[in-house]
């Protein structure tokens, strides 16, 4: 399938969110100029290559691919398998900002613009059963963060899509607001 970059933007009152959607070669390109410039392979490049070693046929199975621990990215894993996107759970996530989600469903994040953007995103993945790209930035009442993100899917062992990987990196450092609810105490 050969996706065409796709941007949504959204403004309200002190609330802003831009998601542009693009192949996953376009994202491996972003990513080897930034390891021009770094001189190492970035995670999302490991994450990609780890994934396409683990292909038979076009696919790739939940149980053959384990989640790496990355100082430059950080990586969920979301079980994708519930009918409805808004019942995806995140059974693991190794991002401090959000390693409360650990275990709880989409619908439980408290910013609705993220959780229905990603639900869109994530049943796309799944249906199209290849690996996307995205450039995700966003200020929603103090919460920003703009980054890039690889979502990858793994499959059961009939060969439907259960999980995605979820990898990210952060261009810049997120910015959490005094007490915003996307970052619970503890």
């Amino acid at each position: 399938m050969s996706l065409k970059v796709f941007t949504v933007k959204q403004f309200g009152e002190n609330r802003w969110l831009t998601r542009a959607r693009f192949p996953v070669d376009k994202l491996l390109a972003i990513e080897q100029l930034n390891q021009r410039l770094g001189g190492a392979a970035t995670g999302i490049q490991r994450a990609y290559e780890y994934w396409q070693q683990r292909k038979r046929g076009a696919r790739v199975e939940a149980d053959s691919y384990e989640l790496e621990p990355s100082n430059d990215v950080a990586t969920s894993l979301i079980d994708v398998t519930p009918e409805s996107p808004l019942q995806y759970r995140f059974t693991s996530t190794q991002f401090k900002i959000v390693r409360w989600m650990a275990d709880r469903r989409l619908d439980e994040f408290p910013h609705r613009d993220i959780v229905n953007a990603c639900s869109a995103e994530y049943l796309s993945c799944k249906a199209a059963a290849e690996p996307v790209g995205h450039h995700i930035s966003h200020d929603l009442d103090g919460f920003r963060r703009d980054y890039l993100r690889l979502l990858l899917p793994l499959t059961d062992p009939m060969g439907r899509v259960s999980a995605l990987v979820c990898v990210s990196r952060h261009l810049e450092s997120p910015a959490l607001a005094g007490s915003s609810p996307a970052t619970p105490a503890g």
